[in-house]
């Protein structure tokens, strides 16, 4: 499994949510339409831990979900997408290969001009063998 893979597995399981989201991922052309929540996913993964039997190395990281509302909708809705978000990804639960190593972290809400953005943090590690 490559970091391709991981990201694709973790988008995969993030984008089955019910209900749906809007997402903005990095790279794509995606413009917010106002007044309307979406959420942005970014990943960020440290350097390889090598395991010396078999060829092998742990990856791990997190995906980090910032959840945009308006502004004025309060904070309960925007703290229950992010408490659905770490409900999916439970910590020890296994998404398509890939480990969720702990119960994932969910931020403080605050303003951010006119939306409120809330962030949850998804750590995952995958065990891969190098060829």
């Amino acid at each position: 499994m490559s970091n391709k893979a991981i990201r694709a597995a973790l988008e995969t399981a993030l984008a089955a949510i019910s209900p749906a989201l809007a997402t903005s991922y990095v790279g794509d052309n995606y413009e917010p339409v106002e007044g309307t929540p979406y959420q942005q996913v970014l990943f960020e993964f440290t350097d390889p831990d090598n395991i010396m039997i078999h060829r092998t190395y742990e990856q791990k990281g997190y995906m980090q979900v910032r959840l945009f509302y308006p502004l004025l909708a309060g904070s309960g809705t925007i703290t229950a997408r992010a408490e659905l978000i770490q409900s999916t990804f439970k910590s020890g639960s296994i998404v398509s290969g890939v480990t969720i190593n702990r119960t994932p972290a969910i931020k403080d809400p605050r303003p951010e001009e006119d939306r409120l953005v809330q962030s949850v943090f998804v750590y995952f590690s995958q065990i891969i063998k190098e060829v």
